[in-house]
């Protein structure tokens, strides 16, 4: 029994002999084809760790395990920062935390040291920048947030031997930020109960509904086990619930209070992590410089300058059927009294059989036609019933004046969409909750006001056309000295005016059910 004791002792310092790393060991190892072979998530800031650390190891150590322990408690609070576990370490690493049984050797050793350096480093770049870009069509800016400071953040923590620290001061210090992730940490908490389970609202009736409601509204966070139920207390609670998901505050169970109260709680959880993570993404340039963010569930447009609210607007997006783009560019003119060019599918398919039914309507709607050669073309002279959407070879366009679908300002930027943001003559339909109508284009309800943010002491020169009602004004275009940067966003979850973190309409069916991250290494 003595000797097999001795045995297994030796075995293990045999073990722990061969997996010790040595610096001119890690020197050369990060310089070698085989670093290059790990497919590491970011291997230069990696490497320009260990050699401001002198090579010297972090991890794999014998007085490593207190670090590696917090590390591992870090990567386990991943969902509850909207992020996955297992995107920073496959399951294998899961026994690392108190003991290593299956380093064979120096470069086991190495390679396991270096992977866990890229797990970390990848964590706290997420937690800063979001772990993925939003979805966009068209990316103009081309903008990515820096990675710079991590690997300051990165030997804070080892020197702390602990990383909760690290992580509040690379999170973004907003209120509307610590919303979603108090909420996110809520939600989790109720699905990772034993006795969670989905409930399904199926009658319109408060009174008969009762029972499921309770339940849904306490899995919402909206009741508690302590409330004292009544109905009147119900009903309050599920206004403020109709108002969180930007609903109609009736206190009635309508057609879209059941669809989104009956929304899994689950898939509100993969919403949140979605718009925790887009937050990140444009926290530091809504921080350090002036951005236009104008989100398409939401229908809103924010101007911030390093950080502060300069300009809010409704707008109107694009319906289901002809969606807004998301996007990045930069408004880099204004138009004053611009042009409608009708789009040629509009043309073709709306304005087509219109005239061809009556000519006058080109005149009543004040519309030009133009030849190939633009040159306006008398729409008498023209054969109108040879024409169709695979024949068509005249380009339309409404003149300008109050009347023009564009109102009289447009706000011009570069995409391959032809979108852009404009006035509008229907400015009853910023009356609405739900403000989606155009054909992809962002109709503004404050466009002067935008005008004046955006041209500043310019206006001066276009002042007097804004506030005439002209018609067949020719058009006027002002470059802006400092384009200004605008991101079109799709994220279901967002902010209103008073800062106050809502969800909304997944109006054009974009989410896609991701798998949620409840892998936390054990």
């Amino acid at each position: 029994m003595k000797r097999a004791i001795l045995l297994y002792f030796l075995l293990v310092t045999l073990i722990n002999a061969l997996s010790q790393i040595s610096t001119d060991g890690m020197r050369q190892f990060v310089f070698s084809a085989e670093y290059q072979s790990l497919s590491l998530q970011f291997p230069d800031l990696v490497k320009s760790f260990y050699e401001q650390h002198q090579f010297t190891p972090v991890w794999m150590k014998p007085e490593g395990l207190t670090r590696r322990n917090a590390m591992f408690k870090l990567l386990q609070s991943a969902p509850d920062l909207g992020l996955c576990t297992r995107d920073y370490l496959p399951r294998r690493f899961s026994g690392l935390g108190s003991y290593i049984s299956f380093l064979n050797d120096q470069p086991d050793s190495i390679r396991t040291e270096i992977i866990l350096t890229d797990a970390i480093i990848h964590f706290l770049h997420d937690v800063k920048n979001g772990n993925n870009k939003p979805m966009l069509d068209f990316d103009g800016l081309q903008y990515t947030p820096s990675d710079s400071g991590l690997i300051s953040w990165l030997t804070l923590g080892i020197r702390l031997d602990r990383f909760d620290t690290v992580v509040e001061r690379l999170e973004p210090n907003n209120k509307i930020y610590r919303q979603m992730k108090m909420k996110l940490i809520e939600w989790n908490k109720v699905v990772e109960d034993t006795n969670f389970q989905e409930v399904v609202i199926e009658s319109d009736d408060v009174n008969s509904s009762n029972n499921i409601l309770m339940i849904k509204l306490k899995q919402l966070g909206f009741l508690s086990a302590s409330d004292k139920i009544e109905q009147k207390l119900i009903i309050e609670r599920l206004v403020e619930a109709q108002r969180f998901f930007d609903l109609l505050s009736d206190g009635n169970l309508g057609k879209y209070t059941l669809s989104a109260l009956n929304v899994p709680l689950k898939t509100r959880i993969s919403e949140l992590s979605l718009g925790i993570n887009c937050f990140r993404w444009i926290h530091e340039m809504k921080e350090n410089g002036n951005v236009a963010l104008l989100n398409i569930p939401s229908t809103q447009l924010f101007i911030f300058k390093k950080g502060r609210l300069i300009f809010d607007s409704k707008i109107i997006a694009g319906k289901p059927s002809t969606p807004t783009a998301t996007l990045t560019s930069s408004i880099n003119e204004v138009i004053v009294y611009p042009y409608w060019n009708v789009p040629y599918s509009i043309a073709t398919k709306e304005l087509l059989p219109q005239i061809k039914r009556n000519i006058g309507y080109l005149s009543r709607n004040n519309y030009q036609v133009l030849n190939q050669r633009g040159e306006i073309v008398d729409p008498y002279t023209i054969k109108w019933n040879a024409l169709s959407e695979a024949y068509f070879p005249y380009q339309i366009r409404q003149s300008t004046g109050c009347d023009n679908a564009l109102g009289i300002l447009k706000f011009n930027f570069y995409n391959p969409f032809s979108m852009y943001l404009h006035d509008t003559p229907g400015k009853s339909l910023f009356l609405l909750n739900r403000r989606f109508f155009s054909h992809g284009c962002m109709r503004v309800e404050k466009p002067v006001e935008l005008a004046r943010l955006l041209l500043k002491e310019k206006i001066s020169s276009v002042e007097a056309l804004i506030n005439q009602c002209l018609e067949n004004q020719k058009p006027v275009t002002i470059q802006l000295e400092n384009p200004l940067p605008i991101i079109v966003l799709y994220s279901t979850v967002w902010f209103n005016l008073k800062g106050q973190v809502k969800f909304y309409p997944d109006i054009y069916h974009k989410l896609i059910q991701s798998e949620l991250c409840y892998d936390a290494l054990q």
